[in-house]
């Protein structure tokens, strides 16, 4: 039996425009997946992350949040939200979603590394040295 494409696959869709660069496109796909489903955790975050990636930080971290509040437990979502943060220059806060991210999946890189980057800027050199060698 053949396996059914993903090609009508709305979210699919707008993750491979998405990943090819297309953040207009794929942002236009997150909303319409919103304008039907308004709590679609993974358009939510991923419509932050297009929007991040576009620099408009307030509106990233707006659904970035959302997200966040949509799935607690999603780590990269927090991860990705302290990068709105500390791109934004909100140091603490950015802290707090990286330590959140990182207690709920220690193994994600990204954040432990980014909480480490955050601390520097923070001036806590130990912290962030030890951060960076674990």
């Amino acid at each position: 039996m053949l396996q059914e494409s993903n090609t009508h696959d709305p979210l699919a869709q707008a993750k491979a425009r998405h990943m090819q660069g297309d953040l207009a496109t794929a942002e236009a796909a997150y909303e319409a997946i919103l304008a039907k489903a308004p709590t679609h955790f993974e358009a939510t975050h991923l419509l932050g992350v297009a929007a991040f990636q576009r620099g408009d930080l307030p509106r990233a971290t707006m659904l970035l949040e959302r997200a966040t509040a949509l799935a607690p437990g999603a780590a990269k979502a927090h991860c990705n939200l302290g990068n709105a943060l500390r791109a934004a220059g909100r140091l603490e806060m950015a802290l707090e979603r990286y330590d959140r991210a990182v207690a709920l999946d220690s193994a994600l890189h990204p954040a432990r590394y980014n909480r480490a980057c955050c601390l520097l800027a923070l001036d806590r050199v130990a912290e962030a040295e030890a951060g960076f060698a674990s």
